[in-house]
């Protein structure tokens, strides 16, 4: 499942279809010194992309918490 999508609490295989395999993407710029790596379906996987990562965290401030409070889940 989508991160984004799970903490929104949007159906992720309704927006992308069901045959749309999830990407990982890595966030630099969350953890000092670590990487975050997300789960993306391919409409955040190009927000992502399109905005850059300090503004896609400003537009999902919800993931942005929980990354924030589930380090250990998304650091590598």
């Amino acid at each position: 499942m989508c991160d984004v999508c799970k903490v929104e609490g949007s159906d992720w295989q309704f927006r992308n279809g069901k045959d749309r395999p999830l990407s990982r993407s890595k966030l630099y710029g969350v953890y000092e010194g670590r990487v975050a790596q997300l789960s993306l379906c391919l409409i955040h996987d190009i927000e992502l992309f399109m905005t850059g990562e300090k503004k896609f965290l400003v537009k999902h401030p919800k993931l942005a918490m929980t990354l924030l409070e589930q380090k250990e889940k998304f650091a590598s």
